[in-house]
C-alpha cells in the first residue's frame, strides 16, 4: 500500500507541474501525503487549495483532519519519548 501512495505522490507532484493551481490535484495530493503521515506537506497543499477555493467543503474537512492528525502525531512522539525516558530510569 505504501508504494501505491508514493507513486500517486509523484503523479500528482506531476499534475501540479503542469498547473499548480488544479484544486482537485491539490486536495488529492494533500490526502496522499496524510496517509503517509507526511503533514507538513500535506498542510502546504491543502493550504494551497484553500486559498484558491476558501468556501470548498471538501478542503475545509481535510483541512481539519490534517490539522488532528498533525497533533495526535506530536502527542505521539511525546508519548513515546516520556515512556523511553521511563525506561531508561527503570
Amino acid at each position: 500500500m505504501r508504494g501505491e501512495f508514493e507513486e500517486a505522490a509523484e503523479l500528482f507532484a506531476h499534475a501540479l507541474d503542469i498547473n499548480s493551481e488544479h484544486i482537485q490535484a491539490l486536495k488529492d495530493s494533500a490526502f496522499v501525503y496524510l496517509m503517509e503521515s507526511k503533514f507538513t506537506e500535506a498542510s502546504e497543499r491543502i493550504k494551497k487549495a484553500r486559498a484558491l477555493a476558501p468556501e470548498d467543503s471538501e478542503i475545509k474537512s481535510l483541512d481539519r483532519r490534517i490539522s488532528i492528525a498533525k497533533k495526535i502525531g506530536q502527542t505521539h512522539e511525546v508519548i513515546s519519548r516520556i515512556i523511553k525516558k521511563d525506561n531508561n530510569i527503570s
